[in-house]
């Protein structure tokens, strides 16, 4: 039975990314950093390795035995993390060049354009923000590993989308622009694709994929989920961002995802934050937002110190933990 080890399990992202390997029989550890979280991992099957990722010491041995590590981090409050965390697998990949390493990164690195953005666009725009992670990006390519790229993240807990909501129930809302694209993804079907990528491995080493589903105008997403609850919504448009953080949300994009469909033969399946509006806010907590693969205060989620996911992942972080 293969072996699977997943940075970031307990997030949006990195749990469901888990989940999705068990369904496929694989066998698969979870990095937890705390008792509480390993528990909750232990509940759906998955095995917890109880540590923070700077905690080589402790997760090395569970990574050095498996077949495939997931790298689902993405924490952008405390960059060294994720240099640590390389800087392991990548002595890992060195001794077993069969491993396979996929690392989650996401599309905000092609910055703003008013062109489809795809695997091949430029990075030269890229907001201050991920430029450090484009490097440790660059790092990962080189090791042979898969990147996975998710745009917004939905579904779940949230995670991006579940500030539309929240202000729709407050009846006002602030974006940036009128005319601003973004390009949506569902939890469920970005942890898909890198199932996928694990399974044809061998032949994407060094490859990048977009994760995504849904291209639409901000403010035809939040009328259309406004409109679907029967809600009466504000709109004010803010103009420039005003901070690191703020200009990856204002971000003008519109990904294609043909790249993943053809090598990988992904198919997202999840319908759309419009289609399914009513579905989704009953899911997002009350109190707080998911942003990638952590919950913080609703105050404090659009700090730049707690930013997702994705993944985009994102982290959402992308949306990660």
């Amino acid at each position: 039975m293969p072996v699977v080890f997943v940075l970031g399990c307990t997030g949006l992202i990195g749990n469901e990314v888990a989940l999705q390997f068990i369904r496929k029989g694989y066998e698969v550890y979870g990095l937890a950093r705390t008792e509480e979280k390993a528990n909750q991992l232990k509940r759906v099957e998955i095995k917890p390795v109880i540590a923070s990722g700077k905690d080589v010491e402790i997760w090395s041995a569970i990574a050095t035995k498996a077949d495939i590590i997931v790298e689902a981090i993405a924490d952008y409050s405390d960059y060294e993390v994720e240099h640590v965390v390389y800087q392991e697998i990548h002595r890992i990949a060195k001794s077993n060049p069969n491993i396979t390493i996929i690392y989650t990164n996401g599309i905000w690195q092609y910055g703003s354009s008013n062109d489809l953005i795809t695997e091949h666009s430029t990075l030269s725009n890229a907001p201050a923000l991920v430029k450090n992670r484009i490097a440790l990006g660059s790092k990962y390519i080189a090791l042979g590993a898969i990147l996975i790229l998710p745009s917004l993240v939905y579904g779940g807990s949230g995670a991006h989308s579940a500030h539309y909501f929240r202000s729709i129930e407050k009846g006002e809302i602030t974006l940036f622009s009128e005319d601003q694209y973004q390009t949506y993804i569902h939890y469920i079907d970005i942890a898909s694709m890198y199932v996928a990528a694990a399974e044809r491995a061998h032949l994407l080493r060094g490859e990048s994929f977009i994760a995504a589903d849904h291209v639409h105008k901000v403010s035809d997403v939040v009328k259309g989920i406004a409109a679907a609850l029967g809600k009466e919504i504000k709109i004010t448009y803010k103009g420039a961002p005003t901070d690191d953080y703020q200009a990856c949300l204002a971000l003008n994009q519109r990904a294609s995802n043909s790249k993943a469909k053809i090598k990988l033969d992904w198919k997202p399946t999840q319908r759309s934050l419009i289609d399914d509006a009513q579905n989704y806010c009953i899911k997002i907590p009350k109190l707080k937002i998911t942003l990638g693969f952590d919950q913080w205060p609703i105050e404090n989620a659009f700090s730049v110190k707690n930013i997702m996911s994705f993944i985009f992942v994102f982290c959402a972080e992308f949306v990660f933990a």
